[in-house]
């Protein structure tokens, strides 16, 4: 077992930005990534191993965040960030700002379930294997819930244009 040091050097970083892009708050990011530790390694001290320690921090980290929805009784919007795939893309640059910020607020629209699968796989850039890990799901459930979401994506950014459907429909699969 690596030492606490070491595990939080190696995915504080990691497991921060997927609360931040979840809550769409620093501090509430911090605090659901210090409770994510915190179990982690309570966990490993009573001689627990969790498996995999990224899957069980990310998952940790999505049920808390859904917890803290369910009791606001609200969701919250994504921060400012585009998906790590999608910025590369040359059309997604400053001349799209916009509709960037168009295609966020309908990711943070989404329904809790599809909004998982899409942060995962475009934010924080896990592959569908990885993201059945962290979620506990069998593979298909997976592209068929990433399906569906840009469907949904695609459908919502309908009334944006021809541009918005283009490039909701270039997202990586």
């Amino acid at each position: 077992m690596a030492d606490p040091e070491t595990i939080v050097r190696e995915h504080q970083h990691a497991v921060y930005n997927l609360a931040r892009r979840l809550t769409g708050s620093a501090d509430t990011a911090g605090e659901i990534t210090q409770e994510a530790f915190l179990r982690l390694l309570g966990m490993l001290a009573r001689g627990r191993n969790p498996g995999g320690t990224r899957s069980y921090l990310y998952r940790t980290v999505l049920n808390l965040c859904a917890d803290r929805w369910r009791r606001l009784g609200r969701e919250t919007l994504l921060d400012g960030e585009l998906p790590a795939g999608v910025t590369a893309q040359p059309e997604w640059q400053a001349a799209h700002r916009e509709l960037a910020g168009d295609v966020r607020r309908a990711v943070s629209e989404l329904p809790l379930l599809y909004r998982q699968v899409v942060i995962l796989r475009y934010y924080q850039e896990l592959s569908y294997e990885e993201i059945a890990r962290v979620l506990g799901w069998p593979l298909s459930l997976v592209r068929n819930r990433l399906y569906r979401a840009r469907q949904r994506l695609r459908d919502r950014l309908d009334g944006e244009g021809e541009e918005a459907r283009r490039l909701a429909g270039a997202m990586p699969g």
